[in-house]
């Protein structure tokens, strides 16, 4: 059995934890999950509130089942092949969420460049459909993804940099709310990952960065 615990903190807010426990069944294809958070445990006491089930096939299927909601999220996966090239498909539903529904295609181009679409579906009108364009350079530690919005006629762009293969640093730009962020990650195979980000709102007066700190430690039971 392999656990999992993230631990998040950001300005002005709470730190928040999760654990997710995970084991492997029907010979190793599939995968069986429990998650909780800190509310799960420390508010009022134990309860079902961010307890989450689920059942995954990795680059098949995935079913998250939030318990106290009762409300179970479907994601399933596939690739094919066009002109020899490998197309993934994504298609995730939120069931109980007012029936939101993503759609996400990914085609590699060759090995340095990528395009994909990625679409939301909502009874509400919230309808997204954005473009993105991703190229290593560099032999892959450079990496820009400039991407647009078509329903609101916006550009976002990102540019990361590996440095000694477990850092990376990443900045990027909103236009739609002209956020400009920054984030670096160290990821080790052994002990997790660690990640600090701030990000500023350029278009507000009184500017005020805002910062968010996340760890995850890995291990085995």
């Amino acid at each position: 059995m392999k656990a999992t615990l993230n631990w998040e903190h950001s300005t002005g807010k709470k730190p928040s934890a999760k654990l997710t426990l995970a084991t492997a069944a029907a010979g190793g294809e599939v995968k069986l999950r429990a998650t909780v958070t800190e509310a799960s445990i420390l508010n009022k006491g134990p309860s079902l509130e961010g307890v989450v089930l689920a059942l995954e096939k990795p680059d098949a299927f995935h079913v998250d089942y939030h318990v106290l909601k009762r409300d179970c999220h479907f994601k399933f996966m596939n690739t094919i092949k066009v002109l020899e090239k490998p197309l993934e498909f994504t298609y995730k539903h939120e069931w109980c969420d007012k029936s939101v529904i993503h759609l996400d295609t990914t085609l590699a181009l060759d090995n340095d460049n990528k395009v994909s679409a990625n679409c939301t579906l909502s009874p509400e009108d919230k309808n997204k459909c954005k473009f993105k364009y991703k190229h290593h350079h560099n032999k892959g530690l450079t990496t820009l993804k400039p991407s647009y919005e078509v329903v609101h006629n916006v550009w976002d762009f990102a540019v990361s940099q590996k440095i000694y293969d477990i850092n990376t640093l990443k900045a990027s730009y909103k236009t739609s709310n002209q956020n400009l962020g920054l984030k670096w990650s160290l990821a080790s195979k052994h002990n997790g990952t660690f990640k600090i980000k701030a990000s500023l709102n350029l278009g507000e007066k009184l500017k005020v960065p805002s910062v968010v700190a996340k760890t995850t430690f890995n291990f085995e039971m």
